[in-house]
């Protein structure tokens, strides 16, 4: 299992919801609705797993990817998306993969083990 996540979505309540989980497993949450301070959080902190919104109210998500993969190439990082049609431009940036909205808990906590 993984030891720390960055979890970065402008919704509170999925932020809130998400991050209160992955704690009770024992994993660091740093979670931020803002994309900036996301690539700071993810230089300070260098978490293991990135779970990352697309729609973000500073930057979008495909910027704060970039700017992640500019710091780690090897960041694992997965979209959060309630776009169907996003799984190809996922694929196209490399991203670890991506989750679709609303998401599945438990297809989450797989992604920490």
């Amino acid at each position: 299992m993984i030891k720390s996540l960055l979890l970065v979505d402008d919704n509170d309540y999925t932020r809130s919801f998400l991050g209160r989980i992955f704690e009770r497993k024992g994993i660091t949450v740093y979670a931020t609705a803002s994309g900036l301070e996301a690539v700071e959080l993810f230089k300070q902190h260098r978490p293991e797993r990135v779970f990352l919104d697309i729609h973000l109210k500073d930057i979008d998500g495909i910027t704060v990817f970039r700017k992640i993969r500019n710091v780690d190439v090897m960041a694992s990082i997965y979209f959060i998306t309630g776009d169907s049609n996003f799984a190809a431009t996922a694929k196209e940036l490399n991203a670890d993969g991506f989750i679709m909205k609303p998401v599945n808990i438990n297809d989450m906590l797989a992604l920490t083990e």
